[in-house]
């Protein structure tokens, strides 16, 4: 069917000039205008697979223990020195410049921390806490607990105690005071402190409150401007940025960065590589124009569905570039052995765009992922693919010509076809230990990992880890502590009975020690009747989810491409046990990859793990024009077609190996983890898609003539 009609459309073409221009300007034109649509968009947690709600909750989290503010730490150079003072001058210097800049920076991050602390007690008490009260709350305690509270505040005590009188001048609650005490830190003047006071902190809250990198990326610039003026002013004085935020926008700086770099390492590597192999300009801008025009084609439909898309999937560009080009590339080496180009077209239409459909249909098996960046990455990659083909099957035909034999180039294009030569099934000592090797990866495959922290994936200047240490351990107790079921009811309960009297004596107290009457208003008010508990999460239920979430993708991923491929191949090739022929290389390639992954102690991440829709996508194009060679060979004794598709084969496999291996310069871990597991596993498909089905075929004709 797809023979027939590219022929028609060729046919066409090729006798109306004025269509042809006319189609190929709309195609150029249509999506370039929809294309204009877009905007990019740097969310770092666009690659988190969770819902709404559960970035909301995320958000709310961030927001209620500071996550979402910008770090600023100060040091003295000479760290075996302490001069809290003039740590002081620094941060009122910088809080300073800040307002000046018509921003906001707060010292008091501790205090809020305990603050919120406190407004979780109602959600968190049990009957023995009651039960402890009714012991203690008497007239003379409370005069007494009061008296204590204007001794204390007339000393000069750090700011915490102030704020712990203010919301518990009884203490009723002395958990809170303690659980939310962090050894490591303390206050000095109303700041925060590491406890040995060489670390000093400020904190700067972010656009809107949010992690959306773009905004945050001006105000850390602004930022950075102050502390280089800062940091000239007070010359003994260590100044940086951390935090979230910081690191989100680095993270965001570096992906751009790393993908332009391999980007073009990768067009030069693979202009080089095809002048040297198919010795013909035309022939590279061709394959240019056929890749170009799929991702434009990529874009315009991405910006008819929504206007939105992750810049940061774009740092992937390289490998996809490296897929895309195989399509024109077929069509070029083939040409090269036909008379004629339809006679081109109709040998290579049909593995091209079955192979074609695969990899589209394993790339939009991430669309219904909840991570944002993967729907954009399936859908951008599927699209790019698609206008590829498109490119290639209906308009590169009526530019192509008739070049010199492949074999007759370069000493590049020479080992390539000795390398096609080669029949790695007749080395009986070579399958036999690929055959070992499969049943020994495939049960260590088992215990492959999966790495769920995110940090790891994250980049980080060596500083900036070190420094996120010491933050982590100021926030990490700041979680809010578990509700209790029925805490609400046994707090309305006591307190309808009780807090009348409670009142009374504390007003009284007050009034004899001096207080102001709105002195402890916050307690008071606290005592009121609960009736909603106020929005907070279990970061350890939500770090569960996450957890789950990526498993359940990962194994999705596995299961949908795989899926996905083989009922194609099923189809394309009507019989069984030929789709079984194309699709067990990618599976022998899968416990390769496994295998080696855990003995070298490789993990997969949320990145990573599109390496199964590279396997079961890109590694089927590979199967499936072997297939089709030997199965020509078989039916036609023409062995010379097989030798054809592996020339290709062999070449788009150095390109795309080009592609990615790009990847590899990159600093940041997670495209560096991506190069690396995807190039393991490309590997793995060329090196089983030569030896895994002329094995197979060998077995099956074998059963053929012992039945």
């Amino acid at each position: 069917m797809f023979n027939r009609l590219v022929l028609h459309i060729y046919d066409f073409l090729s006798q109306h000039r004025t269509w042809r221009i006319a189609l190929l300007v709309l195609a150029i034109v249509l999506p370039g205008l929809s294309a204009l649509r877009l905007h990019f968009q740097e969310d770092i947690a666009d690659f988190l697979p969770i819902t709404d709600e559960q970035k909301e909750q995320l958000t709310r989290y961030q927001e209620q223990n500071e996550a979402d503010k910008i770090v600023v730490l100060f040091s003295l150079h000479d760290t075996a020195q302490t001069n809290p003072d003039r740590l002081c001058d620094a941060i009122d210097a910088f809080v300073e410049f800040v307002s000046n800049a018509e921003a906001e920076a707060d010292v008091s991050m501790l205090h809020k921390q305990l603050e919120l602390h406190y407004q979780q007690v109602p959600y968190t008490i049990t009957a023995a806490d009651t039960i402890r009260w009714d012991s203690i709350l008497t007239r003379e305690y409370i005069f007494d607990e009061v008296a204590k509270c204007r001794a204390q505040l007339q000393l000069p005590l750090a700011g915490t105690m102030a704020v712990a009188i203010t919301h518990d001048p009884l203490s009723l609650f002395p958990n809170v005071l303690n659980d939310s005490k962090n050894n490591s830190f303390a206050s000095y003047q109303g700041y925060l402190f590491s406890a040995d006071q060489h670390l000093a902190f400020a904190f700067v809250p972010t656009a809107n409150n949010k992690t959306e990198t773009r905004q945050n990326a001006r105000l850390v610039d602004s930022l950075q401007v102050i502390v280089n003026q800062l940091s000239a002013q007070f010359e003994d004085i260590h100044i940086r940025l951390n935090g979230a935020p910081v690191i989100a926008v680095g993270n965001s700086r570096q992906i751009k960065k790393d993908s332009a770099i391999a980007i073009a390492i990768a067009l030069v590597l693979i202009i080089v590589l095809l002048l040297r192999s198919l010795k013909s300009w035309r022939s590279m801008l061709l394959i240019v124009a056929a890749t170009g025009y799929g991702v434009l084609f990529a874009l315009g439909i991405i910006g008819m569905v929504h206007p939105e898309m992750s810049l940061i999937v774009l740092g992937v560009a390289s490998v996809i570039i490296g897929i895309a080009v195989n399509y024109p590339l077929h069509v070029l080496v083939h040409r090269q052995y036909t008379s004629t180009v339809r006679q081109t077209l109709q040998e290579v239409i049909s593995p091209l765009i079955v192979g074609n459909i695969t990899t589209v249909g394993a790339f939009l098996t991430l669309v219904p992922l909840r991570s944002v960046a993967l729907r954009d990455l399936g859908l951008f990659c599927a699209c790019l693919l698609v206008g590829t083909i498109l490119f290639t099957v209906i308009f590169l035909p009526h530019f192509t010509f008739k070049t010199p034999q492949f074999e007759s180039f370069s000493w590049t294009s020479k080992l390539i076809n000795r390398t096609s030569q080669w029949h790695p099934e007749n080395n009986r000592w070579l399958v036999g230990t690929v055959i070992i090797l499969t049943v020994v990866f495939a049960w260590f495959g088992r215990q492959a990992t999966f790495d769920t922290n995110l940090s790891h994936i994250n980049y980080m200047t060596a500083q900036q880890r070190a420094d996120i240490q010491t933050i982590n351990a100021l926030v990490g107790d700041a979680v809010m502590p578990a509700a209790t079921e029925n805490s609400v009811q046994i707090w309305n309960t006591y307190w309808a009975v009780h807090r009348e009297e409670v009142c009374s004596w504390l007003h009284e107290a007050m009034t004899e020690n001096g207080f102001r009457e709105t002195a402890f208003a916050d307690f008071e008010e606290r005592l009121q009747p609960q009736t909603e508990q106020p929005d907070q999460i279990d970061i350890a239920s939500l770090q569960a989810q996450l957890t789950k979430s990526l498993s359940n993708n990962f194994n999705y991923i596995g299961i949908a491409c795989s899926l996905v491929v083989f009922v194609f191949l099923w189809i394309s090739f009507r019989k069984f046990k030929y789709a079984l022929m194309a699709f067990v290389p990618m599976v022998v390639a899968w416990a390769w990859i496994l295998g080696i992954m855990h003995l070298t102690g490789m993990q997969f991440n949320i990145v990573n793990i599109i390496l199964a829709t590279f396997i079961f996508g890109q590694g089927d194009d590979y199967t499936i024009f072997i297939t089709e060679g030997l199965l020509s060979g078989t039916l036609h004794q023409d062995d010379e077609r097989l030798v054809q598709y592996k020339n290709s084969i062999l070449l788009s496999a150095l390109i795309m190996f080009i592609g990615i291996g790009a990847l590899i310069v990159a600093r940041h871990p997670a495209l560096h983890s991506l190069a690396t597991v995807t190039m393991l596993g490309m590997s793995a498909v060329v090196l089983m898609a030569y030896i895994v089905p002329p094995v197979i075929l060998k077995l099956f004709n074998y059963c053929s003539k012992h039945e």
